[in-house]
Formats: C-alpha cells, sequence, structure tokens
C-alpha cells in the first residue's frame, strides 16, 4: 500500500491502513533464532503457528527474499501526502501494535492524521466503533433468535401436515350440494 501510494501519487487519494505490517515478514525473519533462520533456508520453507488457524502459515523462501527487496528505509519520512487512517488492535499478537505507531512517525506531516486521547473526533471514532460493536452482537443475537423461530415454525408445520394426512380436502361448494357426508 505504501508503496505504491510512493510510486503512484496522483492516483491514490487515500490510505486505510489495517493492522498494518510494514517490512513485517522480513522484520519478523531477521528476529528469529539462528538455527530456525537455518532450518528455513536449508528448507525453503518457514511455518509459523497462529492462534488463528489449526494450520500454521507456511511462507516459501522466496517469499522472504521478495520481501527483502522491498524493504522501506526506517527513520526516512515516506513522501505519502495523502490522507491515512490506521486502525490496528493493541492486543494483536501477530502484528504488534507498535508497527503502526512506527509507522505514523514515517509518514510525511502533509499525510498524517493523528488523534490523542483527549481529541473530540478521536473520542467520537471511538464511540462509534464500539456502537457497530454492540449493533453488530445485537444483529447476531437476533439472527440466533430468528433462526430459533424459524425451526420452531417448521416443526409445527411438519406436525400440522401429519395431522391432515388422510384428512380430505373438501371445498365449501361440496359441504352446500350435500356432496359432503353428513355425520
Amino acid at each position: 500500500m505504501l508503496l505504491v501510494a510512493m510510486t503512484k501519487p496522483d492516483q491514490i487519494k487515500g490510505l486505510v491502513g489495517i493492522a498494518s505490517a510494514v517490512d513485517f515478514v522480513s522484520r519478523r525473519f531477521d528476529n528469529l533464532p539462528d538455527a530456525i533462520k537455518t532450518e528455513v533456508e536449508s528448507t525453503g520453507k518457514w511455518i509459523i503457528p497462529t492462534e488463528h488457524s489449526e494450520e500454521p502459515y507456511v511462507l516459501d523462501l522466496k517469499i522472504i527474499e521478495e520481501a527483502r527487496q522491498h524493504i522501506l528505509k526506517e527513520n526516512e519520512l515516506y513522501p505519502i501526502h495523502c490522507p491515512v487512517r490506521l486502525i490496528h488492535g493493541m492486543k494483536d499478537n501477530d502484528v504488534p501494535y507498535q508497527v503502526s505507531l512506527d509507522l505514523v512517525n514515517q509518514i510525511d506531516k502533509l499525510g498524517r492524521i493523528t488523534f490523542d486521547e483527549n481529541d473530540k473526533v478521536y473520542q467520537e471514532t471511538i464511540d462509534k466503533i464500539k456502537n457497530t460493536e454492540k449493533l453488530f452482537k445485537e444483529f447476531i443475537d437476533n439472527q440466533a433468535k430468528l433462526a430459533g423461530i424459524f425451526r420452531t415454525l417448521t416443526s409445527i408445520i411438519a406436525n400440522v401436515e401429519k395431522m391432515l394426512l388422510g384428512w380430505k380436502i373438501v371445498k365449501f361448494s361440496e359441504i352446500d350440494s350435500g356432496k359432503w357426508p353428513k355425520s
């Protein structure tokens, strides 16, 4: 996202990064113990466990090498002049939120938009996020309730159908004409 914004500034009108992992593959690989690096280099595969799946991520060594060719320089301002929004969970275990904080400090001030906790817009944004989360949870709960109601109605309809089996459906005209047997 950053490389495109820097190479095509006239075409990029804004950026939104969610858990932005700038140079993450390279950074994480560089911080591995030497024994694991050696294993990755000899097997050509980097197996990364994750809490998000039973299956680990498997990265080919070629991906690591490709990532190294696009590393952004540290401690240098990136010439990004469009609005940038970075959203990052502070409890992210895969990509530490510090990565996004570092990125904020490297975006040219023309593109940098930051909020502190006392900022009204920041507070309104946090309130909207919390409200959206609440509405989403309510939506999911309502869907579960509707599914329960649907199952109940389906069961009632099935039972009514069983009760009606063998019953003769009679038109009102048959009753009026005397075709319907009287009991």
